[in-house]
């Protein structure tokens, strides 16, 4: 999940290096490491899997249960456009710019429905550990596609 999430990150990064959109920043925080770290691997993938995800083994009908799993993994995509200091130019891609989050969210979503609330919560910190990780030692502004 994670290595396709950076391939994808890869994908969005060459297109912004082909200038098909202006840089994608990231929101800064005033957090400290261990602020952000309690808030991205504690905090936020509570609050995220009961909104986004809490009431998806509620619903017994087939066809509404998958309706809501397919809109709650695209919405929990498209809200994380907030991380960063978006502009009009990014409208156009929003679905790609965001499309690692979405696809998170389709992993999340099978992973509560099979298994249970607490063990999406547990690999949506595990998810966002490495993704800070990856931050700290090689950073998300690499890109590999744009050495060609």
């Amino acid at each position: 999940m994670t290595m396709l999430s950076i391939c994808i990150w890869d994908i969005i990064k060459f297109l912004e290096f082909r200038k098909l959109f202006h840089p994608l920043v990231e929101q800064k925080s005033d957090s400290s490491l261990l602020g952000m770290g309690i808030s991205a691997i504690i905090i936020a993938p509570i609050i995220e899997e009961y909104f986004f995800r809490f009431p998806l083994r509620r619903i017994k009908n087939r066809n509404v249960l998958l309706f809501a799993y397919i809109s709650s993994s695209i919405l929990f995509g498209l809200i994380h456009i907030i991380l960063y200091n978006w502009d009009m130019t990014h409208i156009r891609y929003i679905f790609i710019i965001t499309s690692p989050q979405m696809f998170t969210g389709f992993v999340l979503g099978f992973i509560r429905l099979k298994y249970g609330f607490w063990y999406g919560v547990i690999l949506h910190s595990l998810y966002n550990s490495l993704a800070i990780v990856w931050d700290l030692v090689i950073g998300f502004d690499n890109c590999f596609l744009c050495n060609f």
